[in-house]
């Protein structure tokens, strides 16, 4: 299988083909379990269909209030003391569809009772109701870190991006082209046709001065453990998401609805567990 990079018509395509295969949301929420081997794409991760995504980033400075200056100067100041600590929260809002639900288990429930017909399903794949999938959702808010195939650590919430990691147009992109060229640029490929990148809050190589990443090749095109900055997505590569906790999930049945509205709230965090 090729690298396919994904954008939003192949998402519009996946859904209008019913491609179950294939990338059908923009959001995602990963379980614990998630690794690079679980395999297939939609493998311990649930897909969200969000209305919108808003991204909160408060900073926290300390900040004193220096004593005399304004009697001297005429002027009063403030010594802020700038560490770098931030609250980093994602609020999310849409609605839940009927979907598939791919499970990968390590290994079954040890039980000598149990036959072979009713062994239980190592790779389950199963098409869930959008009341089951919130449940399923609710069920998982409901857990611990301990809980690895039921805990929800992870947010990927994916973005259309021309630029890369080194400041350049995507390899692949006419105006990347035009770039290495050093011919100018008139026109830009369309937000659909643009790869998609997890939202995260790395920052590109040169933006890197100051931060242990600039004494660390930053290799993202080759995939490098060292890798700062989201590369395109595509069906053969593992995504980065944002770590941390839901906060809060709230979902609304509508006896006249065959889907289910949904809210929710996510912190980013480094969860330690």
């Amino acid at each position: 299988m090729t690298n396919e990079i994904w954008n939003f018509n192949k998402i519009d395509s996946n859904i209008q083909n019913e491609n179950i295969q294939g990338i059908q949301h923009m959001v995602y929420v990963n379980t614990r379990a998630r690794s690079s081997d679980s395999g297939k794409w939609e493998s311990n991760r649930i897909g969200l269909k969000c209305e919108t995504v808003t991204i909160s980033t408060s900073k926290t400075v300390p900040a004193l209030p220096i004593p005399g200056v304004g009697a001297i100067t005429g002027e009063a100041q403030t010594l802020a003391l700038d560490l770098g600590m931030c609250n980093k929260t994602v609020q999310l809002g849409g609605i839940i569809t009927d979907q598939f639900i791919t499970k990968k288990f390590k290994q079954t429930l040890k039980n000598e009772s149990r036959t072979v017909s009713n062994q239980l399903e190592l790779e389950p794949s199963v098409f869930m109701t959008a009341h089951e999938v919130a449940q399923l959702l609710h069920s998982s808010v409901d857990s611990s870190a301990f809980q690895s195939t039921q805990n929800l650590n992870e947010l990927i919430v994916l973005i259309p991006s021309r630029v890369d990691h080194e400041y350049k147009y995507h390899s692949g992109l006419p105006e990347r082209t035009l770039q290495d060229a050093g011919t100018p640029i008139n026109e830009y490929t369309g937000i659909q046709d643009l790869p998609l990148i997890p939202f995260t809050y790395k920052v590109r190589s040169q933006d890197n001065a100051g931060s242990i990443y600039a004494i660390m090749p930053d290799d993202a095109e080759t995939g490098s453990s060292y890798s700062n900055f989201a590369t395109p997505i595509h069906n053969n590569k593992e995504v980065q998401g944002m770590k941390g906790f839901i906060r809060s999930f709230s979902a609304t049945f509508d006896a006249n609805s065959a889907f289910v509205t949904f809210s929710m709230d996510f912190e980013v965090a480094f969860v330690v567990g």
